[in-house]
């Protein structure tokens, strides 16, 4: 299974142009050190309406995903 932490602006509706989004990686990373890649996150959409969730990716193992939301 392969986990990333995922961030996505929300916009209104009416919008025409495209959210910004992140995915980052975080499968090999320690557990102590995922607070600081959030934080990143977190910064870099600071100011912004957006989601940020963390993705457990089960393709690999032809599964399905799950997704947990950590922030609105």
């Amino acid at each position: 299974m392969r986990q990333y932490y995922e961030a996505t602006e929300i916009l209104p509706e009416s919008s025409e142009i495209e959210p910004d989004f992140i995915r980052m990686d975080i499968t090999d990373v320690l557990l102590d050190d995922r607070p600081t890649i959030l934080q990143l996150i977190k910064d870099q959409f600071a100011g912004m309406t957006y989601r940020l969730i963390l993705h457990h990716c089960n393709h690999d193992e032809g599964k399905s995903c799950n997704v947990e939301i950590l922030s609105i």
